[in-house]
This record gives structure tokens, C-alpha cells and sequence, in this order.
């Protein structure tokens, strides 16, 4: 993995995490800051590290120096290696967070919405689809179809991680067991055709959260660094 790849691969786990304004520094003149995000009012400046040894204390003087250049209120190192004693002395001193192991302080950011409400579907569907073929009457296969993709719904919002491609997986899915279960007459044992209209609140939730979650990707994108530096001549170090 280059160097620029470990960048950008840093950035997308930022976007998941929380942060907003996401975004990658020119290759050369960076200051010795890689990254600029923000999280919470606080503007963060960070300098990615793909290292098969420990990183030692040059990296926090740069990404010390890098972060007042840019004004910003953190310092940031992070790595999928860890740090040299005198790294962990001087950033304990300055003020540099040091993020070892590839490891970020703060956990997906998910909808509890999304997270319960997938859960208790996937539970429901997955209890009434092994009922119904255990237990009872064989349901249809617009029926069993419908579970199936109630399930598979259920478990893609249940898990997202503040990824927009399993939101609208998950949107895939309850479009597919809407339509399934509109097209099913309402038999003795099958899901009454009101199902199908139930089904559009989970849709639109997951429609919604999938968008804003392509909102704020594209935001970072397409935001330029705030008093960055011009060009310059010299090599990343």
C-alpha cells in the first residue's frame, strides 16, 4: 500500500467516524499534515504514517508544526504502527494525539434509528419466516420472498457502519419486500397487503440517512483546505 493509498483509505474510516470537511492536503508543501477534518467544532490537522517500524518523534513535530500553520485546534499522528518512547514523551508535552494500530478513538458514526429499527425487523422476519415453514402452512413464494428480503434488510441497516452503499442496500431490500407483499393477496397465512405500506417508513429512513451520509462524502470532497499553503518546490519529507 503507497503511501497516497493509506491516505485516502484513512480519510473514508474518518468520514464513517464522524468528521466532516474531510480532506487530503496537496502532496508536497502539506506542512506535514496529510489530512484536515473537522469533528464537532474542532478543526483536526493529521499526518498518516504507513510504517513497518515505530514512528518516531519527527512525525509529532511535523504534525505539531503542520497544525498551527493550518489553525487548527489538534494535532493529530496516525499509524498502523505504533509509536517510539520518545514520540509518546513529546506529544504528551505538545499536545499531539498519537493514534497507533490504525485504531481511531471514536466509533462508527451510526443511526440508532437505523441500528434498532433493522434489528427488529430482521428478528421479526427471520422468527415469522422459520414459523411459517416449520410450523404451519408452506407459505407462498412471494411470501417467503418478502421475509427473505425483510431479513436481508433488517441485517444490512442493523450493521451499517455510516456507509451509504449498505443504506441503500438495505433500500433495495424493503422496496423488493414491498413490492412483494402488495403483490400477494391476503391469504389465510400470508401478509395482508397493508404490509406492503408499512414497509415504506423503514424505505424512507434508510433513503434518508443513505443521502445524508452522500452529502457529507461529497462535502468533503469538494472542500478546499482553509489557509492551506501554495505550491511548493520542495519534497514531502
Amino acid at each position: 500500500m503507497t503511501g497516497q493509498e493509506y491516505e485516502e483509505r484513512c480519510a473514508r474510516r474518518l468520514r464513517r467516524c464522524g468528521f466532516s470537511g474531510v480532506t487530503l492536503t496537496k502532496g508536497s508543501g502539506d506542512q506535514g499534515v496529510d489530512i484536515l477534518a473537522r469533528r464537532k467544532g474542532e478543526r483536526y490537522a493529521i499526518q498518516c504514517k504507513h510504517y513497518a517500524r515505530p514512528v518516531g518523534n519527527r512525525a509529532v513535530q511535523e504534525a505539531f508544526a503542520g497544525a498551527r500553520y493550518y489553525g487548527c485546534d489538534r494535532a493529530v499522528v496516525l499509524t498502523n504502527s505504533t509509536f517510539t518512547p520518545a514520540a509518546e514523551e513529546l506529544a504528551e508535552s505538545t499536545g499531539v494525539l498519537l493514534w497507533e494500530g490504525d485504531a481511531l478513538p471514536y466509533p462508527p458514526c451510526r443511526s440508532l434509528l437505523i441500528l434498532w429499527m433493522g434489528a427488529l425487523i430482521a428478528l421479526t422476519a427471520a422468527g415469522a419466516l422459520a414459523g411459517l415453514n416449520w410450523f404451519g402452512p408452506r407459505p407462498s413464494p412471494l411470501q417467503n420472498g418478502c421475509l427473505a428480503a425483510l431479513v436481508a434488510g433488517g441485517l444490512l441497516s442493523a450493521l451499517e457502519l455510516g456507509l451509504f452503499g449498505m443504506d441503500l442496500a438495505a433500500c433495495g431490500c424493503w422496496a423488493a419486500a414491498a413490492c412483494l407483499a402488495l403483490a400477494d393477496p391476503p391469504l389465510q397465512y400470508g401478509l395482508p397487503m397493508r404490509a406492503g405500506l408499512w414497509l415504506l417508513l423503514p424505505l424512507a429512513v434508510s433513503a434518508l440517512r443513505a443521502l445524508r451520509l452522500i452529502r457529507r462524502y461529497r462535502a468533503g470532497h469538494q472542500q478546499e483546505p482553509e489557509d492551506g499553503p501554495e505550491d511548493d518546490p520542495e519534497e514531502d519529507i
